[in-house]
């Protein structure tokens, strides 16, 4: 599927998803991102990071809406549930598209500015880079006897002044190689869009209405 349409699916899935409190939707989301995940060779490492990342968040939400609030057990599953949603959702995304060309279909499918592609692209290959510095500002921490743990203001602080050291040598560096947002650019790569496109993007889309429709449905049943 195009990089532009399948980012737009997941969001409008996600949205839906905020504003919905059904488990059994929930699941069925995450069963299908899941597969989808599988048919682009998803890593067995990469699927226990996706369920160990998000477990303390969706644990604390359990607990809290289920235990010290007067909701439902059943609230309590659908809001904890609905953060595996969102982290599904997410690697559908990233894992199974490339940045620069999803970066390029933003600006040629969705016509957005070139400046913002230039920053997406920019903000994703310089996270390598945030995470070397990172450590060396820990290193530099320990060699003076001040340690920074991950939860430091200091490290943060450190490290956002470095973040925006690096966006101004970036900016520069664009600027020295022609780069103007008011200039029209020459297309290197074209990401076309496909009638499929269109088909796929609408019949997922359709499927998930009626889904949430059903969900709807079945929620009348507990009240």
């Amino acid at each position: 599927m195009n990089p532009s349409f399948k980012f737009l699916l997941l969001l409008i899935i996600a949205l839906v998803i905020s504003a919905t409190n059904s488990v059994e939707l929930n699941l069925i989301v995450i069963f299908a991102c899941f597969i989808y995940l599988v048919k682009y060779r998803l890593q067995l490492s990469q699927f226990f990071k996706l369920l160990l990342y998000p477990a303390l968040a969706a644990i604390s939400v359990f607990v809290t809406v289920g235990y010290f609030s007067k909701s439902s057990i059943y609230d309590a599953t659908s809001l904890a549930s609905r953060i595996y949603v969102y982290v599904f959702t997410g690697a559908a995304l990233t894992l199974t598209t490339d940045m620069t060309t999803l970066a390029r279909s933003f600006e040629q499918n969705l016509h957005l500015p070139a400046k913002f592609a230039y920053g997406f692209l920019a903000a994703v290959n310089i996270l390598p880079k945030m995470k070397h510095q990172i450590r060396q500002i820990r290193y530099a921490g320990l060699m003076r006897q001040s340690p920074l743990s991950l939860f430091s203001p200091k490290l943060y602080f450190k490290a956002l002044l470095a973040a925006l050291a690096n966006s101004e040598m970036l900016a520069q560096a664009m600027v020295s190689h022609g780069f103007s947002e008011d200039k029209k650019r020459s297309i290197l790569q074209v990401v076309q869009v496909r009638f499929s496109d269109y088909l796929w993007f609408g019949g997922i889309l359709f499927i998930f209405s009626v889904l949430v429709v059903f969900s709807y449905f079945d929620l009348s049943f507990y009240i």
